[in-house]
């Protein structure tokens, strides 16, 4: 079952137009649900608010054989994620518990194969990127400091904006964020992507992220759609340049 956040994105995306087929392909559900949220209310900060409770997992041993098979299945499919091989791993009679499984996928995956990057744009209104960083400074008086600073791209037109934050919490992410769609002049993005930082995703549970309840308010209230950096997109901004 989809999260409400991520109900909220599949209306977003529908309104924009995209297929329900393409939709059901990114997040991994059938055309029917698609269908099924499409004519559900419109989802609001107070029902990401109130949903709760999240299953408990264990922690059982991982042989090299399991760590094996793991390998074998991401090898085939890249984009296979931690709730999937969790749920072939039970029909297999070798279950392990979520959490570790997000541990062992965390260990396999860099082992992989590199794989070709292909820069993704979208259209034009359809993607922008946040991302946070610090740089070391220089002051007059010789001493040096760390400078946080939140940088925001638009994917189609490359237009950047940074903005210095005192920290990289989510108050200030959102303020960053909201500064950047006013400088922008181009309305809001219908995506913004993320690289995963904690003031994003609080957690993942069965496979899905658990966005942060906040931005996903502010993400309802603005209509864009939150989204993670995936290995097959490349979109993470380049730093120190």
């Amino acid at each position: 079952m989809l999260r409400m956040l991520d109900r909220h994105a599949v209306q977003e995306l529908l309104r924009a137009g995209l297929t329900p087929r393409a939709i059901a392909t990114q997040y991994r559900v059938s055309r029917r649900t698609v269908e099924r949220i499409r004519h559900e209310d419109a989802v609001t900060a107070a029902a990401v608010a109130d949903q709760r409770g999240d299953p408990k997992v264990g922690r059982p041993r991982v042989d090299d054989a399991l760590r094996l098979r793991v390998r074998e299945w991401l090898e085939a499919e890249r984009d296979l994620s931690p709730g999937e091989i969790c749920r072939r791993l039970r029909e297999a009679g070798t279950p392990l518990g979520l959490s570790t499984t997000y541990r062992l996928v965390a260990r396999v995956r860099p082992t992989l194969p590199a794989e070709m990057l292909v820069r993704f744009e979208g259209v034009a209104g359809e993607f922008a990127q946040f991302d946070f960083g610090e740089v070391s400074v220089r002051l007059t008086d010789g001493t040096r400091r760390t400078v946080h600073f939140a940088a925001y791209r638009l994917k189609y037109s490359r237009w950047v904006h940074v903005v210095l934050v005192p920290n990289e919490r989510v108050e200030a992410l959102i303020r960053a964020l909201l500064d950047s769609f006013l400088h922008a002049g181009a309305g809001v993005p219908l995506r913004v992507v993320f690289d995963n930082p904690k003031t994003v995703v609080v957690k993942h549970v069965d496979g899905r992220p658990v966005w942060n309840a906040t931005l996903g308010a502010a993400a309802i209230d603005y209509g864009f759609t939150i989204e993670l950096w995936r290995r097959r997109i490349c979109i993470r901004l380049t730093r120190g340049r």
